[in-house]
């Protein structure tokens, strides 16, 4: 919302189109900034999962399991990426979200999922690989997402995105990222879709 209100000339964004194209990022984009030169340059895939207690104690294997009675669950707020995930993911399985217990709780991070999961505040929640690292938590892959680069098409062609450029398809720093762990780096650097007007 940001970037469509021209606060910013460029900003990070990984959310699911969940309609039937089910693709990140160039949907949503195009439906929220359709008067705007734009360009989306692919930073990583990165991979989301289930957040648990090592030894995964309440024995989690997938998404279905967040709906027993026995789990309790942490959310993202709405409009996140994580949030529009977790949606698309339930409605796939035919889970009902009054079903999940703690749906309506609601942290702003991965960060803060991963605390309340941690403190045993919550049995799961979902996140990123590399919070689960972080917090020396168990991680159940669910999904791989694109996670990209939005930017104005005048800020594109400036010195200063150009030497992030170089930064971002740096060996080096395609190596930072799979040293944290769960970042795909195949695309890095990439630009994945241009929008003109």
């Amino acid at each position: 919302m940001a970037f469509r209100k021209g606060i910013t000339d460029l900003c990070t964004t990984h959310v699911l189109d969940d309609d039937q194209e089910k693709i990140y990022n160039i949907s949503v984009v195009k439906k929220y900034v359709p008067d705007r030169r734009w360009l989306l340059l692919n930073i990583a895939k990165r991979t989301q999962g289930l957040l648990v207690q090592k030894g995964n104690p309440k024995s989690l294997s997938g998404i279905a399991d967040i709906a027993r009675n026995d789990v309790t669950f942490v959310n993202r707020q709405v409009g996140s990426g994580t949030r529009i995930l977790l949606d698309a993911m339930l409605k796939e399985k035919g889970i009902v979200r009054d079903s999940v217990k703690g749906y309506e709780r609601e942290e702003s991070s991965h960060t803060g999922i991963a605390i309340l999961v941690r403190e045993g505040v919550a049995d799961t929640g979902i996140a990123i690989h590399a919070v689960a690292r972080v917090f020396s938590l168990g991680f159940i892959p669910l999904a791989e997402e694109d996670y990209d680069l939005l930017v104005t098409k005048e800020f594109s062609e400036t010195e200063r995105f150009q030497s992030l450029v170089g930064l971002i398809r740096s060996d080096e720093f395609k190596s930072r990222l799979k040293d944290v762990g769960g970042y795909n780096t195949d695309d890095t650097g990439k630009i994945k879709y241009v929008h003109d007007v």
